[in-house]
């Protein structure tokens, strides 16, 4: 090439080294626009030194403005192309995304295009390669290559080097070229990060398909079906739940697995439901090879091309054990069902609304009522059968107030049925609390407890009436008593021995000790029972008065509430009258201040009773119990008939411990 002119040299070199596909014709045609460029400059010169040595001649003939005019005229449109080309090589740097530089091998310095420069921010002129290479992580690779093509006049390429600072990709390929005896590196960098985004995404994509394969291949059951109803392919997963492999199920109906065909589930119904959907869905019931039952949730979806379907895409999920665990819980709902509609109780659930749930057969019997009552109040049901709602407040507030104690609640409703017959229903009702403590579900039931009721009050009405009866009876033995004990009294007024009258005393005293017993009988309401620590004081006390009208004896009661039956009270009646008379009579001869103490305690059902007094007590080596009076053997007798455990301790006085079975609390405990 001749020499270039400085303002096309530039964008010439680099047009050829990043364009070698149209490097002889686009050389060819800069070369002669040069020449042109050139040859016009020259004349243009030479026309100016002309023009200015006859400028006043041609002025006055007109002729060198016209020629003057004429190249300019030419110039401009040399000018105006050659910039069009500077137009279009810088297009297509941008276009390619692609910036250029030539390295002139002898001096190191670079030109680097407009694009170039853009790219990675460095000067036209005045740098090195060295400016450019050092972006890069690969910089060491490249500047061995070019250096290497110093040497070889050899070229360089790398498909991919990296930015430092950047996740930016990019080419780098070039030649050498000799220019006016110049060895020149023409260098062409290309953006591959577009690309290489796009490359990553693509691979992404595929790794996430591979993904999804395996999630259906190990997942779903999946097949192809032709447009005759064919199998055509099936995965593995539905060879291994099938038993069958692929020979022996492609070419057979999608359908020969099916236990339960049905016309819905054939394959013509399919394709005509598919005309109207986008799918056919259902769960159908399948047999594989060794006969064992399964259950395949299924899906088939048209594959459409051209408007017509080609085949069809099956895809099932196995659902065996949902579909069993369901038969399960419909098993036993309907078992609880049967056991719920055959108690012969009325069952209600209501929600926190206090609207029904479910009411069984018991609690309304009509099917159409019941069915009505689902979702509604007791106020709905006032309403639609014109009843009084005053039953609907009622059963309101009874849901209110074990709503708010959220404990259960039982009560008898007495009511008058259809035939105006009084019933009582014995009605509770359960709050069933969720984890946040708040109301799940009520649950209400009824008990026909009538005949129950029934028979109760006649029971209560006829133990009023046996109770009348038995206090009449305890209080006729009473009065009989009474006037068995005036006859004492008559025949000890007319008795002149005192030894006679004093046993006659004591037989009075045992007379009054019963009779005290049924009187407090038939003023008391419980006649089964007596208070043993009221009887005991009241007892004690009229002994008291009875020997000791001075009052110069000291009574210590320290009794607990305790009561005994009837049968236990008499004989420890007695044997309390034996024990504190014998202290009166023998204990406190020479006692400055004589004390009885009494004490009473029921622990585990056995009563303990202890009376002792701080009187002179007994003769060492005496023992009381070996007496034969009269006294003792009623002690005895009355010990034996409480089959008690009865000591006697001779310290300080003497001390009398009766230990014995209450046996009314002690059955009561055990039932």
């Amino acid at each position: 090439m001749h020499d270039v002119h400085p303002k096309l040299e530039e964008q010439i070199k680099n047009f050829i080294g990043e364009n070698s596909r149209l490097h002889k014709k686009i050389a060819g045609f800069l070369s002669a626009v040069n020449d042109t460029y050139l040859h016009l400059e020259e004349k243009l010169d030479d026309q100016k030194s002309i023009m200015k040595k006859y400028e006043s001649t041609l002025l006055e003939k007109g002729v060198l403005m016209h020629e003057n005019q004429v190249l300019n005229n030419e110039i401009q449109l040399k000018q105006f192309q050659i910039k069009q080309d500077k137009v279009q090589i810088s297009n297509f740097e941008k276009l390619s995304k692609a910036g250029s530089f030539t390295l002139n091998l002898k001096s190191d310095l670079t030109v680097n295009s407009n694009q170039m420069s853009k790219m990675f921010d460095i000067n036209e002129y005045e740098s090195t390669y060295k400016n450019f290479t050092s972006l890069f992580i690969e910089a060491n690779l490249i500047n061995d290559a070019i250096l290497n093509c110093k040497l070889t006049k050899s070229s360089i390429q790398f498909d991919e080097v990296r930015l430092i600072k950047e996740q930016k990709y990019y080419s780098i390929s070039g030649e050498v070229i000799q220019e006016k005896g110049d060895e020149l590196l023409q260098v062409v960098v290309k953006d591959l990060t577009p690309t290489k985004k796009h490359e990553h995404e693509l691979e992404n994509a595929i790794l996430n398909l591979e993904f999804y394969k395996s999630v259906i291949d190990q997942t779903v059951l999946l097949s192809t079906i032709n447009v005759d109803g064919n199998i055509t392919f099936v995965n593995q997963n539905f060879t291994e739940i099938s038993g069958y492999n692929n020979l022996e199920m492609i070419g057979k109906p999608f359908d020969f697995l099916i236990t339960d065909k049905t016309k819905e589930s054939s394959f013509e119904e399919i394709v005509e439901n598919l005309k109207l959907n986008d799918n056919w869905k259902s769960v159908i019931k399948n047999t594989n090879k060794n006969g064992d039952v399964y259950w395949l949730d299924t899906t088939i979806i048209p594959f459409i091309k051209d408007e017509k379907i080609v085949n069809f895409i099956s895809v099932q999920v196995d659902v065996t054990e949902k579909v069993l665990k369901e038969q399960k819980v419909e098993e036993q709902r309907a078992f609880y069902e049967m056991i719920l509609n055959n108690l012969p109780l009325d069952i209600a659930v209501f929600n926190e609304k206090h609207e029904y749930i479910y009411v069984n057969p018991i609690g309304i019997k009509d099917p159409e009522t019941r069915k009505f009552v689902i979702g509604k109040t007791d106020y709905d049901y006032c309403k639609h059968f014109n009843k009084d709602v005053t039953i609907a407040d009622v059963r309101q507030a009874i849901f209110d107030q074990v709503l708010k104690s959220k404990k259960q609640l039982e009560f008898t409703d007495k009511v008058t049925n259809k035939e105006g017959k009084v019933v009582y229903v014995l009605r509770k009702f359960f709050p069933f609390l969720n984890a946040q403590n708040e109301l799940e579900y009520m649950l209400g039931i009824g008990l026909d407890v009538t005949e129950k009721t029934e028979q109760s009050i006649q029971i209560k009405e006829s133990l009023i009436e046996k109770d009348a009866l038995l206090g009449e009876v305890h209080h006729r033995v009473k009065n009989n008593l009474s006037i068995f004990l005036g006859l004492v009294e008559m025949q000890m007024k007319r008795m002149k021995d005192k030894t006679i009258i004093n046993e006659f005393a004591e037989i009075k005293n045992r007379i009054i000790s019963m009779s005290l017993i049924h009187e407090k009988l038939y003023k008391s309401a419980n006649f089964a029972q007596i208070n043993l620590r009221e009887y005991t004081e009241d007892f004690v006390s009229y002994l008291s008065k009875f020997f000791d009208a001075e009052q110069r004896v000291k009574i210590n009661f320290e009794l607990n509430e305790v009561f005994a039956n009837t049968k236990n009270t008499v004989p420890l009646a007695l044997i309390i009258n034996e024990v504190v008379t014998n202290s009166y009579k023998h204990a406190f001869q020479g006692i400055e201040n004589p004390e009885i103490t009494i004490q009473l305690a029921e622990k585990n059902s056995i009563i303990e009773l202890s009376i002792f007094d701080n009187g002179i007590g007994l003769k060492q080596d005496f023992e009381l119990m070996k007496l034969d009076s009269l006294g003792i053997r009623l002690i005895k007798i009355f010990t034996k008939q409480l089959r008690a455990d009865f000591k006697v301790v001779n310290e300080n006085g003497l001390c009398y411990h009766i230990n014995f079975q209450n046996f009314e609390n002690f059955e009561n405990k055990m039932n």
